[in-house]
């Protein structure tokens, strides 16, 4: 697995794996590596205010820029979904396997300890996040929720039909989808959906 390259105060950073390249953006020269070797699973990448935060299926990293200095690491049993920031939190969305069920929990992380600000339990597997007006909109499975980002409140829960795509979030109003599904030897056909929903009240 190899991320999207970014690019950020003349490095361009990649990640494969478990590990993260930072190389020069004008000679393409590697300038310093972090890692623990290849894994399997998903590399996420972003980098917000002179740090570069990475991460794998259990373990997330905050370094910094210029020099790849470890400056906090969270390791956890998984982590999922996309990474998102603004000026106070890291979002990230873990998951835990219990006996009847899988949690998903959604985690607003300081940016310069990696501590909790807050953390918020949500129903089904999650696998994305969007960050709107002061709102962290969370969840993939078949539901949608909205969260205060200064508290970690739950706004509302939108409930859809099938997997949810990432919201797109245009004025006032939301916009997701659900895939048309069709199952192999039957007839059996799930319609996909088209949703628009008020930001504020998550209604239809």
């Amino acid at each position: 697995d190899i991320t999207a390259p970014v690019l950020a105060d003349d490095f361009l950073f990649v990640a494969t794996g478990a590990s993260l390249h930072a190389l020069d953006a004008a000679t393409g020269a590697i300038r310093w590596q972090l890692g623990e070797g290849p894994v399997l699973g998903t590399s996420r990448l972003m980098v917000s205010g002179g740090r570069v935060y990475f991460s794998t299926d259990r373990r997330l990293v905050a370094v910094e820029v210029a020099t790849g200095r470890l400056v906090w690491e969270l390791r956890t049993e998984g982590l999922t979904g996309n990474l998102v920031a603004d000026e106070r939190f890291l979002y990230v969305l873990a998951w835990k396997q219990s006996l009847f069920r899988t949690r998903t929990t959604l985690h607003a992380l300081s940016l310069a300890t990696g501590q909790p600000g807050w953390s918020v339990e949500l129903s089904g597997l999650g696998n994305n996040i969007t960050l709107g007006e002061g709102v962290v909109y969370a969840g993939g499975a078949d539901a949608l929720h909205a969260v205060d980002a200064s508290n970690g409140r739950r706004n509302w829960t939108f409930r859809g039909e099938g997997r949810l795509s990432p919201p797109v979030l245009a004025g006032n109003s939301l916009f997701l989808s659900s895939p048309t599904i069709r199952y192999l030897g039957s007839n059996r056909v799930d319609q996909g959906y088209l949703y628009a929903i008020n930001a504020a009240s998550g209604r239809p």
